[in-house]
């Protein structure tokens, strides 16, 4: 290869990192120069922080029914930075994340460039399709999901773990239960996938010296050693695990949250993800089944399965539908639940540029890079990447200034004092973020928790009732409105008067 060409190839890994690195800047909704631009569900999760940083409990003194761990993550941001410290974690998760996709690739025996293409791919992945703003649970899984990804290839295609990777393993595995629990599928697929190889190398230990998985070794010290290894392997990963989810558990009991947290997070994630029919089930796996990844990914690692019938590419494929299921039990199709599936994507974009290095010809790389090229534009103008680059070209577009919260956001900070607490009825945390003040009931939000526990929205009326709340802002667009709309007139008419109606919001002030 002659030397310009290696400096032309060096340029293209280059760029490739740039473009990477400038998108993941860019991409959380609330970058330093779109401040306070938290979409839905991160406003939640950053206001449980913020409760947290006040010295409340989750839980406890707020509802929420995601895992400890992403609380935790909340609070270290906003003690980093109040306004920018979650974005600086986001950006790290992404980092780490990006950085393992790479590890993948090379682990495959791609080269320095090939990776970078893995790494853009993957990045792209991310923006076009499944970030959906960001600060979300799925974003901190994503780093997670591609350490142990690393590890377990690393099993597979070097034949070589050492026990921190299995630590590593289990530690990965237990942070993302406690971030939440339905996205640990890919553990149990990768677990069965060790222990169904580690079980094969025993059955086959009397055959020929080229059928077994540890060359050199006779039969008699290679079953020893395959069951040796099977329960050092499962004692390391439990290790892991032990280290990550037990300091939680007892911070929870200490905290008198843990019974609390065993009844938001896992009895109502359960009925959360199981009230729903099989048909609506079918139709969010149907959403995310028209996105490039899936529609790429599936057939791509189809036909190595096909071709090769390795036993990490059948893992893979097994991979993308225990994952879409998982991800589609709630019956909700939500961009951001696609996050999942990109792991999966770098891992098919890996192996597929590894088969094409492995398998150079002049025609077949032509084909290749057109192919790649095509796909990466298809990917780079989805109408979701064209939004995000939006943030490039209006720098200073803020959240504030959305006519709506900012108006509510003003009225607040212009009736109420720094200690009072407010009420938000349906699902807008962001105006407690932006106004400072609290929520008078433990269910800053019950839109749409209701609809999965109707005792919330009783409990949440007798806070109504029963609690100072400075000032009501009333969703009349909520899911459950006309259900209580006679029982929160009560409420305003008993003590409040209307100050505002912004939208479908309805502003009321203690008299």
């Amino acid at each position: 290869m002659s030397e310009k060409s290696t400096k032309w190839k060096s340029l293209f890994a280059v760029c490739l990192v740039i473009f990477s690195v400038v998108t993941i800047l860019f991409l959380p909704s609330n970058n330093p120069f779109n401040i306070g631009n938290t979409y839905t569900d991160s406003s939640v999760f950053t206001y449980v922080g913020r409760v947290m940083q006040q010295g409340g409990m989750p839980y406890l003194d707020t509802f929420d029914h995601k895992g400890p761990l992403l609380y935790l993550i909340e609070v270290l941001g906003l003690t980093i930075h109040r306004e920018i410290g979650i974005w600086i974690l986001e950006v790290l998760s992404l980092t780490i994340g990006l950085i393992y996709t790479y590890r993948c690739a090379r682990l495959y025996g791609c080269e320095r460039v090939s990776s970078c293409v893995a790494v853009f791919l993957t990045t792209l992945s991310l923006a076009a399709f499944f970030f959906d703003g960001g600060n979300i649970e799925e974003e901190y899984a994503f780093p997670l999901l591609m350490i142990a990804l690393f590890c377990f290839l690393k099993y597979f295609l070097t034949d070589s773990i050492t026990r921190m990777d299995l630590i590593v393993c289990g530690a990965t595995f237990a942070a993302v239960c406690l971030i939440r629990v339905n996205m640990a599928g890919f553990w149990f697929v990768m677990c069965l996938g060790v222990i169904f190889d580690c079980i094969k190398r025993g059955m086959f230990a009397k055959g020929t010296a080229n059928e077994s998985h540890h060359a050199g070794k006779n039969d008699k010290g290679r079953d020893r050693s395959n069951s040796n290894n099977l329960a050092a392997m499962i004692l390391y990963f439990l290790i892991g695990a032990v280290v990550i989810s037990l300091p939680i558990l007892l911070w929870l009991a200490g905290n008198h949250a843990l019974s609390a947290f065993v009844e938001d997070y896992l009895r109502f994630n359960l009925a959360y993800t199981t009230g729903q029919s099989g048909i609506r089930i079918f139709q969010s796996m149907n959403g995310f089944l028209k996105d490039t990844p899936l529609l790429i990914g599936i057939p791509v690692m189809a036909w190595f399965c096909l071709r090769d019938r390795r036993l990490t590419d059948i893992l893979c494929l097994i991979c993308y539908p225990v994952s879409l299921l998982l991800l589609c039990l709630s019956g909700h199709y939500f961009h951001h639940y696609g996050l999942l599936i990109c792991p999966l994507f770098a891992w098919t974009v890996a192996r597929a540029l590894s088969f094409i290095e492995q398998n150079r010809t002049v025609q077949k790389r032509k084909t290749a890079n057109v192919l790649t090229l095509a796909l990466a534009v298809c990917m780079l103008f989805n109408s979701t990447f064209l939004s995000i680059a939006g943030y490039i070209a209006d720098p200073l577009r803020h959240v504030e200034k959305q006519p709506q919260v900012k108006t509510i956001v003003d009225e607040v900070n212009g009736h109420t004092l720094d200690g009072d607490k407010i009420s938000v009825m349906g699902n807008c945390n962001s105006i407690y973020l932006l106004s400072g003040r609290s929520s008078a009931s433990k269910y800053s939000y019950q839109d749409p928790i209701a609809a999965v526990d109707p005792e919330i929205l009783k409990e949440y009326l007798r806070d109504l009732q029963t609690l100072d709340a400075k000032m009501i802002i009333v969703d009349n667009t909520c899911s459950f409105y006309d259900s209580i709309k006679d029982d929160v007139k009560k409420v305003t008419d008993s003590g409040y008067r209307l100050l505002d109606r912004v939208e479908q919001m309805e502003v009321y002030v203690r008299i």
